[in-house]
């Protein structure tokens, strides 16, 4: 079961967050969101831009291995917006995360703060590493994740689609999607307004539509920000195709 859902917010008063979910003609599943990087215009022109630039490349590139095609769609993601820096519009960066899905098995990359999960017994694991500057610091050990400047920068980040000629991804698989498992896509609208734990509980307790149901949760929970949600769920007895 494929499901894509991007919200506004209760506080935003422009939406840069873009979902994609959507199987291709040769049978793979490609997920991605996108989050325009906030306080820099044209935020919403590079998640539209970049989303639309990975889905044309991994539509064309259906004898490429996952790892291989996601590469050249980031590539080809970051191409396109650094075409479209122009005038008002010459900082604009997005985030993005994409997952490739083939035979039961997903390829993940990102740059940014915008995750992937891997959701399963009610727990929610994290595949993607943030490329922020707290995320960062608290890997090198240099800040507590309870440290009051992290609050305070908290979506500062370190790499997007846009801000660099070469776009430094990170790409994780081959990772194995087992029976009611749910591979989740996610801007920071989701995972800063609910806990890892909190994710995995909606999951676990939806009905069919999981990306409305958590839509619905982050609204209940004030929505300081736009949010994206991509998912595929592996639900026990789906299409073995997948």
């Amino acid at each position: 079961m494929l499901q894509a859902a991007t919200h506004i917010g209760l506080v935003r008063e422009t939406n840069q967050d873009v979902a994609l979910a959507e199987e291709l003609p040769d049978g793979r599943l490609l997920l991605a969101v996108a989050d325009g990087v906030g306080g820099l215009p044209g935020g919403e022109v590079a998640s539209r831009t970049a989303v639309a630039a990975l889905a044309e490349t991994v539509r064309a590139g259906s004898a490429e291995e996952p790892e291989a095609a996601l590469r050249r769609a980031f590539a080809a993601a970051n191409a396109a917006v650094r075409a479209g820096q122009q005038g008002h519009l010459d900082r604009m960066s997005t985030t993005l995360v994409a997952a490739l899905i083939r035979d039961r098995t997903a390829w993940v990359a990102n740059l940014g703060d915008s995750r992937a999960y891997l959701v399963a017994d009610r727990e929610a694991r994290q595949l993607t590493l943030d490329h922020s500057w707290v995320e960062e610091s608290i890997r090198a050990g240099l800040m507590a994740p309870d440290d009051p400047l992290a609050a305070l920068s908290r979506h500062v980040i370190t790499r997007a689609i846009g801000l660099e000629a070469q776009a430094e991804l990170d790409v994780f698989g081959p990772i194995d999607l087992s029976p009611n498992s749910v591979l989740l896509l996610c801007t920071d609208g989701l995972h800063g307004a609910l806990n890892d734990q909190a994710i995995a509980d909606v999951v676990a307790t939806s009905g069919d539509d999981r990306a409305a149901d958590l839509v619905s949760t982050v609204l209940a929970a004030g929505a300081p920000d736009n949010v994206a949600i991509s998912l595929y769920a592996r639900d026990d007895g789906a299409d073995e195709r997948q």
